[in-house]
C-alpha cells in the first residue's frame, strides 16, 4: 500500500538537491533530502539544532 520516488527539488538550493516523495494511505508526503557539506553525506528532513 504505497510507493515512493526521489526527484530533484524544485528550488535551486544545493543544500537540498532532492526530495523524497512518498504516497501512503492515499496521501502524498514530500520529505527534503539535504546534503551535509562537512561530512559529504545526505540526510532526510530539515536540520535540527544540536544535530550530529
Amino acid at each position: 500500500d504505497g510507493s515512493f520516488l526521489v526527484r530533484k527539488s524544485s528550488g535551486q538550493d544545493s543544500k537540498q538537491p532532492y526530495t523524497l516523495v512518498v504516497f501512503y494511505n492515499k496521501r502524498v508526503y514530500n520529505i527534503p533530502i539535504r546534503f551535509i557539506e562537512s561530512t559529504r553525506q545526505y540526510a532526510l528532513g530539515r536540520e535540527k539544532s544540536g544535530e550530529e
